[in-house]
């Protein structure tokens, strides 16, 4: 992954930078990166979490990494299982199981929120200002949930590469 999957990404998007390898074994469990501390980058306060700058810094990488790893994925000779069988001890089932388990309760708390704002919105300001609207909204009301469902479940097992311990002690900053 760090020797053959990075220097790819690097090379769809030369901005997301990350730190050079020098070693990489997963016989061993061996990983020897660069020190970045000497290149004058340094950790966030894992106390104060980040400032605004430092993690909208840190949500642009995430992005650009998930959407550099879209699509490598995507263009990956031998496809999503070939990816999976040469990757096997970075994506495993089990966390392919618990994503969707997340998933469901998180699409379960989103849509009963958004279920009782659209019933506000209805009751509170477009019943009597905008009936014209209502039946676009209820019509938008019973769909949404199916629309985030569908996207959850458009690309099978995983559809791009995410950073899975994504805390502020693991992003530097210059």
């Amino acid at each position: 992954m760090y020797t053959t999957v990075l220097p790819a990404l690097h090379k769809i998007d030369p901005a997301l930078l990350y730190p050079h390898v020098y070693y990489a074994s997963n016989d061993e469990l061996v990983l020897i990166m660069e020190n970045l501390k000497l290149a004058g980058f340094s950790l966030g306060d894992m106390v104060a979490g980040l400032d605004r700058g430092r993690a909208e810094k840190a949500l642009e990488w995430m992005a650009r990494m998930h959407a550099a790893s879209y699509h490598y994925l995507r263009t990956y000779e031998g496809g999503l299982a070939k990816f999976g069988a040469e990757f096997s001890s970075v994506i495993h089932d089990d966390w392919v199981s618990q994503r969707d388990k997340m998933m469901k309760m998180f699409l379960e708390a989103f849509l009963g929120s958004a279920d009782t704002a659209f019933k506000a919105i209805i009751a509170e300001h477009l019943k009597e200002k905008r009936p014209d609207l209502v039946q676009r909204v209820m019509q938008f009301r019973e769909r949404h949930g199916e629309r985030l469902a569908s996207l959850h479940n458009a690309m099978g097992s995983f559809s791009c590469l995410i950073h899975n311990d994504a805390w502020t002690n693991n992003f530097l900053f210059k």
